[in-house]
């Protein structure tokens, strides 16, 4: 079974009810600038938390920056090994279009 949401006026499918539920979440955030504090399993195994921007999903990936230690650059994240998502009051200033 698949699950879907609407994401950038697309379908987008997932595999769980949590996975979609947390990317809502995540592109409610992003809508209104908010930061968001993931838990996310690399590929490593190992289980790390950050605070991201987030900026765009395309062709099953999240693209975000790390907020949190004031990284610049555009990070891919599987939907998948995002484990926990909570949005912060934080927000932040978009350094590019938010297209979610």
């Amino acid at each position: 079974t698949m699950y879907y949401a609407k994401i950038n006026g697309e379908q987008e499918g997932f595999a769980s009810d949590r996975i979609r539920t947390r990317m809502r979440k995540i592109v409610k955030a992003a809508r209104t600038n908010h930061r968001v504090e993931i838990i996310y399993k690399k590929k490593t195994g190992r289980v790390v938390r950050r605070q991201i921007a987030p900026y765009s999903y395309k062709l099953g990936m999240l693209y975000a920056t790390d907020t949190r230690h004031g990284n610049r650059l555009i990070r891919s994240y599987v939907p998948s090994s995002i484990k926990g998502a909570k949005v912060l009051k934080a927000t932040f200033k978009p350094e590019w279009e938010v297209e979610l």
